[in-house]
């Protein structure tokens, strides 16, 4: 009995230590991806927060029916005479299904950049976003040089 009582316990403490180095191996590599991917999350992080300000611009316009730039053109012709038709063909105003095409693609973007950020799947991603994360990085190393480590505006 003492001798299978032993042969028990050294399984089990080789059983332990297998559980120890799988758990100790996962997190290293958990680790390695983590730190792979920063550059990655970093940009696409940054990417959502610009397409929520790229479709409030997108649905300002909508609501304006024109931008300003637009506006101010088709008002300077109006004053000079300019008949309405015309304006219309010379100035045209906003193509609504058009921006309401640019705001699907942006929500587009935003949520297959929402479903990387929460899972890590590269996958997801269009092929040349390593280029652009890459690049981001390279912009935000380059302003914080600029600006000193303690005033650049934003990070990876």
């Amino acid at each position: 009995m003492p001798d299978a009582y032993c042969a028990a316990t050294e399984r089990l403490r080789r059983l332990e230590q297998d559980i120890s180095n799988e758990i100790a191996e996962t997190n290293r590599v958990c680790k390695e991806e983590a730190a792979r991917l920063k550059d990655h999350v970093a940009y696409a992080s940054h990417r959502i927060i610009e397409l929520i300000g790229e479709r409030k611009k997108l649905e300002r316009l909508l609501e304006r029916g024109a931008s300003e730039s637009v506006l101010k053109a088709r008002e300077k012709m109006r004053s000079a005479g300019v008949p309405e038709r015309e304006l219309d063909r010379i100035k045209p105003l906003l193509d609504h299904n058009e921006v309401r095409a640019q705001i699907a693609e942006l929500d587009a973007e935003s949520t297959m950049l929402s479903r990387f950020t929460s899972t890590a799947d590269e996958s997801i991603l269009p092929a040349d976003f390593a280029d652009r994360a890459r690049a981001h990085r390279e912009l935000y190393e380059l302003m914080r040089t600029a600006r000193g480590p303690n005033l650049a505006v934003m990070g990876p």
